[in-house]
């Protein structure tokens, strides 16, 4: 039952940041993100993040959503 539940809101997670990619405005969008980072991993793919183009981050976000999406699913299926 744990596992289905962590499935489950690893899904809308998904959901949400493809969401956030599609039809978020620009001023959400730029919001959008983690705050301080907190070790070095992080604080590089920050630096990306904010130097890529709207259009580049978006489909990154989407991305990122989808690939939720598929370990969701992957999860649920084992």
């Amino acid at each position: 039952m744990g596992i289905v539940l962590f499935s489950v809101l690893l899904f809308v997670l998904g959901i949400f940041c493809m969401w956030m990619a599609i039809f978020s405005s620009k001023k959400d969008f730029k919001e959008f993100g983690p705050g301080l980072p907190t070790d070095l991993i992080e604080f590089f793919l920050l630096i990306i993040y904010k130097l890529f183009p709207s259009l580049v981050r978006r489909i990154f976000l989407f991305l990122l959503g989808l690939g939720i999406e598929a370990v969701a699913i992957f999860i649920l299926f084992i």
